[in-house]
């Protein structure tokens, strides 16, 4: 009996494990546009640049604007299981260990992509264009080419 209720939850738990990180990499998603989004207002309100400061080794975005009255300080860690795997800015691919983005007092910051991969390997992109904050969201890396021809 024991055996089978084993093999039952094995079975519940792989089943379950694909859309689990699929929410999971859709809410990491929306946290980064929104952070973005932010970015780009406070960037704007405040009339100075804003600093994105992404690193790749700890799955981490941290935004700094600060000396002076009005810092803004915000950080943002990637959910379990999903980690932080490349970065494009405008047409240069970043496989350092940190990058930084720089948001414009206008809110406006370079064209950027992020790309997320989950454990079983597939990696999807976040196309993030600079003048306008517009997001896409993209398959891999043939996709991305269609939209952001790196180095």
């Amino acid at each position: 009996m024991l055996a089978i209720l084993a093999m039952f939850v094995t079975l519940v738990t792989v089943h379950y494990q694909a859309p689990l990180l699929d929410a999971r990499l859709q809410n990491a998603f929306e946290r980064i546009e929104g952070l973005d989004r932010t970015l780009r207002l406070v960037a704007q309100n405040q009339g100075r640049p804003i600093k994105l400061r992404i690193d790749l080794a700890h799955g981490e975005l941290a935004a700094e604007c600060g000396s002076g009255g009005g810092d803004f300080n915000e950080t943002y860690t990637l959910p379990a299981g999903i980690r932080l795997e490349q970065l494009c800015v405008d047409q240069e691919r970043i496989d350092g260990d940190e990058a930084t983005i720089l948001f414009s007092s206008a809110g406006t910051s370079a064209t950027y992509a992020i790309g997320l991969t989950i454990p079983d390997g597939r990696c999807r992109w976040l196309l993030v264009v600079g003048a306008t904050g517009q997001t896409v969201q993209v398959n891999g890396d043939d996709d991305l080419k269609q939209y952001l021809s790196f180095k």
